[in-house]
């Protein structure tokens, strides 16, 4: 299983405590949101995490989870597929060829 804080701060400038504590603000914004559709009498919680639609259904003795990509991560994870590359690799690549060709032009 991958870990999205763990890269997440390998990719970005953002360490891997501050990410933490977004991460807990975000489960407790989700749990409060829960919350207030229970005390609502509402059974379904949609959430809208930026990249796909969180689910959470209450029965009478248990939660149910689902999770909807965004028609953008769909795209891009069929994308990946098709063309056998990593989008982060296929970033990653870009960056650097485009740090190359500036340091070039810069000596010309």
């Amino acid at each position: 299983m991958r870990n999205l804080i763990e890269d997440l701060s390998a990719l970005t400038t953002i360490s891997k405590k501050n990410l933490n504590k977004l991460n807990q603000l975000s489960e407790q914004i989700i749990a409060h949101s829960v919350f207030e559709n229970y005390l609502d009498r509402k059974y379904e919680t949609e959430i809208d995490l930026g990249f796909g639609q969180l689910v959470i259904l209450l029965d009478i003795d248990s939660i149910s989870y689902q999770f909807k990509p965004d028609i953008s991560l769909d795209k891009m994870i069929n994308e990946s597929l098709i063309a056998k590359e990593s989008p982060v690799v296929a970033a990653v690549k870009d960056n650097l060829a485009a740090k190359i060709l500036n340091t070039y032009k810069e000596l010309l």
